[in-house]
């Protein structure tokens, strides 16, 4: 193995290394965060979240058709929201869109969360379209990746 390489290999066991201790210590890599929003609806599907415009928005909600976050299946919504710095939610409200969320939280913290079906999760972002759309008078773009996108 060339110098370069094994240089290159060890900054990189390096990192992992400072990773895995403060995963240890913290708990997680990074400061919990979360955009601001309110809860719309709960029920024992999921939460509907609405995310507040931020107070500089650059655009008027009231003229934008609602974006709903849908995550895939046995993925929190956290992937949504990660970081001031990664997160769709906050920066489209901040755009001025007016941004929803259905949230089935973790799947392993919730009674009876490892047990959902696909069926369960269809209902689910139906009864959150619905609600939305009665909400908000529009019709509504649904953003998700992967099993998320499906829908």
């Amino acid at each position: 193995m060339s110098e370069g390489r094994r240089g290159g290999l060890l900054r990189r066991l390096r990192r992992g290394a400072e990773n895995a201790l403060e995963l240890l210590r913290e708990g997680r890599l990074g400061a919990p965060y979360r955009a601001p929003f309110d809860v719309v609806h709960e029920d024992p599907r999921y939460t509907l979240r609405h995310y507040l415009p931020a107070e500089d928005a650059a655009g008027d909600v009231d003229g934008t058709s609602p974006v709903l976050f849908v995550p895939p299946l046995m993925v929190t919504s956290e992937v949504y929201d990660i970081s001031p710095e990664l997160s769709a939610t906050a920066f489209l409200a901040a755009q001025g869109v007016d941004v929803w969320l259905c949230d089935f939280g973790a799947p392993e913290e919730i009674s009876g969360g490892l047990d959902r079906t696909l069926d369960d999760h269809v209902l689910g972002i139906s009864d959150a379209v619905d609600r939305v759309v009665a909400y908000t008078g529009r019709d509504v773009h649904l953003v998700g990746y992967s099993q998320g996108g499906m829908f």
